[in-house]
């Protein structure tokens, strides 16, 4: 429905539309053909809102060729989030599902607030967290919680820790040593997180590449 849904909307735009490539793939095209002739081991990990994928590819002679895929389809940017929700709620002596039944509006503002402090701790070292009222209206005086990367980065172990199993699998299945990937490159916003670039920086042994 998704890969209709893109097609009709670049016809409608009057484009030519040939054939929809995942974001991988799309990812790994933007990286491996500048030089048609090399041959290159590329992995794509690629962590969305709410889906992560892990593809490992081989580029020679201008052909490009999936080798492993893996992933999980219940992981992604907003459980960060929620890790973040949830322990700003209990500092305001909340439980998350009592508040989402009793002052929805506080929980939904709320989590805006708190996507933006994760994509904040992506650069800097802390954030600002505001608190909307009961109401979900945020006032002049708003209470504040601050979280420093470092809590974030301890309150992500967990979920970076469920990262790790299909990256092993997608590199154990290509039969490539993670090392001898000639570039790691990652797809989707959640992918800015430290607590991400950090364990896959440390898993390949390399800087990873970004599309974003």
């Amino acid at each position: 429905h998704q890969r209709n849904a893109t097609k009709q909307a670049g016809e409608l735009a009057g484009l030519n539309v040939r054939r929809i490539i995942n974001e991988p793939t799309a990812a790994a095209l933007t990286y491996g053909f500048h030089d048609r002739q090399a041959e290159k081991k590329l992995i794509v990990i690629d962590l969305g809102g709410g889906t992560f994928d892990v593809t490992a590819m081989e580029v020679f002679e201008g052909t490009l060729e999936i080798i492993s895929t893996a992933g999980e389809s219940m992981l992604g940017g907003e459980d960060f989030t929620d890790r973040i929700l949830a322990k700003v709620l209990t500092a305001q002596n909340l439980q998350v599902e009592i508040a989402e039944v009793k002052h929805p509006l506080l929980v939904s503002r709320l989590k805006q607030e708190c996507e933006a402090a994760k994509c904040i701790l992506a650069r800097e070292t802390e954030a600002k967290i505001r608190i909307p009222n009961l109401q979900g209206k945020m006032e002049a005086d708003a209470a504040t919680h601050t979280m420093t990367r470092d809590e974030f980065l301890e309150l992500a172990d967990p979920l970076v820790k469920r990262l790790a199993r299909p990256i092993a699998k997608a590199v154990r299945d290509s039969r490539i040593a993670p090392q001898d990937f000639d570039s790691v490159i990652l797809v989707g916003g959640a992918t800015r997180m430290e607590a991400v670039r950090g364990f896959i920086r440390e898993f390949f042994g390399v800087e990873p590449l970004c599309t974003h």
